[in-house]
């Protein structure tokens, strides 16, 4: 089909999709089912109508709120959306039509879908993750590319990278990475490494908190050491007993601003290595370094207390850096 006439539909589709994933977006970190109930306001629980779901359009026509009780509604279900509806376009463009274009449309929608849930909730979803292993292997084995051996060596190399991480950081990297690295598969091992322990770097300095009520302490023991830190002054019991007066965070700066200096450079070594790779792959991997070092910059800024507020990007800043990341596909 010519490429005029497919990418119109294709960018239908995209939204339609898209309209989907932010159901999954919702949902699945809850464990709630993605078919039934249907979409409802989250503030007054009135079933949303079928006119008031239609992708983009009924965003705007309800100026972002709810129609019945006047609840925003987030920017992502449009973004979601359209960069749903755009990057099918630009799959076709390179993929052209065959079962090519559609490995490369399952791979996007469900990138889309681990991207957003991992960016709110620090989760990479095995019901996405390992599905999506599965179903990339058949389909390079059936379309021929890159072939079944190929396929099977990046499952093995990128998932089996990460689990070394993992290993190495006593869990300062979650399995989600690794089964994430298995469905893309990794011909880079050298940059996956560099950039792998510079996320690893970053969630740690940004989790603190949030592990140290859970028990876990990721921050490596020679460096304690090192600042005169220990491990059990970020027990659950003093973090809770300080909350209300807050948890004094000056004596933590140190630490952290060390890890983070370390982190900052292998985000260096992976600006080197970025330009070395395949050119359709460069974009979407700058685009994951630039949000993550992004959100390092952010927490710097704040002196790295990260035991009052748990530091996030907002979604102008998100969006910010996405269209940068799509403008250098284009480009």
């Amino acid at each position: 089909m010519p490429f005029p006439v497919l990418a119109p539909l294709l960018f239908v589709l995209g939204l339609c999709v898209g309209s989907f994933l932010n159901v999954v977006i919702a949902r699945v970190p809850q464990g709630r089912s993605v078919v039934r109930p249907g979409s409802a306001c989250p503030r007054c629980g009135k079933p949303i109508a079928w006119f008031d779901n239609i992708p983009l359009l009924s965003y705007a026509v309800l100026r972002a709120r709810c129609r019945h009780c006047g609840e925003p509604i987030s920017l992502r279900y449009p973004l979601v959306e359209l960069v749903t509806g755009l990057l099918f376009v630009l799959a076709a463009w390179e993929l052209g039509s065959g079962l090519n274009l559609v490995a490369g449309l399952t791979l996007i929608a469900g990138l889309i879908a681990i991207t957003a849930i991992d960016l709110d909730c620090q989760l990479i979803p095995d019901v996405i993750s390992l599905p999506g292993i599965v179903l990339g292997f058949i389909l390079s084995a059936i379309a021929g590319r890159p072939g079944w051996l190929e396929s099977l060596i990046g499952i093995l190399v990128g998932g089996g990278l990460f689990f070394v991480i993992i290993v190495a950081s006593r869990g300062g990297m979650g399995g989600g990475d690794m089964k994430l690295g298995a469905m893309l598969g990794v011909p880079a091992a050298t940059i996956a490494e560099r950039t792998g322990i510079a996320f690893q770097l970053t969630n740690i300095i940004r989790d603190v908190r949030e592990d140290a009520l859970l028990g876990r302490v990721y921050l490596p023991q020679e460096d304690l050491a090192r600042f005169g830190r220990q491990a059990g002054e970020l027990a659950p019991e003093r973090l809770v007993a300080n909350n209300g007066n807050g948890f004094q965070a000056a004596p933590w700066a140190d630490i952290l601003r060390f890890e983070a200096d370390r982190a900052r450079e292998f985000y260096r070594a992976a600006d080197e290595l970025i330009p070395l790779i395949d050119e359709d792959c460069q974009p979407a991997l700058w685009t994951l370094v630039t949000i993550y070092r992004s959100l390092l910059d952010k927490i710097a800024l704040r002196q790295y207390d990260v035991f009052q507020e748990r530091v996030r990007l907002t979604v102008p800043e998100k969006v910010k850096i996405l269209s940068k990341g799509f403008v250098r596909r284009l480009a």
